[in-house]
């Protein structure tokens, strides 16, 4: 396969992971609190029981106040997650461009994703928009967008000196 087959794949691919991350964020974000709260207990609870070994074995209101406890961390970092992903491949998309634009394009549209996703979530019954999770959000796509380009200067690297 030729140079620019490869390029025209690698495109494809990278602008189809861009659109799951979105589409993902606006179908969760989509969701009431109830569908949400329901979703998410649910991961808690699958989190806990690996962190906790003897999850299964206690009270049922011990086990309550751990989901409790556990929920809001892992609704922010979900929120953390799906952006970092979004930021990292946005950055990793912006190829033809130069570091600074790169940054900018990925960044911005990152951040503006994420007050749009808080906006809509203010027309989902029982859900809030929240400053706050624009924040979390835009630092997961910050540290994505980061860690994308500590990847590529790796890799830079390592085929400059021929490792690779």
């Amino acid at each position: 396969m030729d140079n620019r087959r490869k390029f025209k794949w690698f495109v494809i691919v990278i602008v189809l992971l861009i659109f799951v991350c979105m589409i993902t964020i606006f179908v969760l974000s989509a969701q009431d609190n109830t569908s949400t709260n329901i979703l998410s207990r649910k991961v808690t609870e699958k989190i806990a029981k690996v962190i906790f070994f003897d999850y299964n074995t206690i009270s049922m209101t011990t086990q309550n106040e751990i989901i409790i406890g556990l929920n809001k961390f892992v609704r922010k970092l979900a929120h953390f997650t799906m952006y970092f992903m979004l930021g990292f491949y946005l950055f990793f998309g912006t190829l033809v461009f130069n570091f600074r634009n790169r940054f900018l394009i990925a960044a911005g549209i990152c951040i503006a994703y994420a007050i749009s996703d808080e906006l809509h979530q203010l027309f989902v019954s029982g859900r809030t928009g929240q400053i706050r999770d624009v924040i979390i959000d835009s630092s997961g796509a910050f540290l994505g967008i980061i860690c994308c380009f500590a990847l590529f200067a790796v890799v830079e690297k390592a085929l400059h000196k021929n490792i690779l």
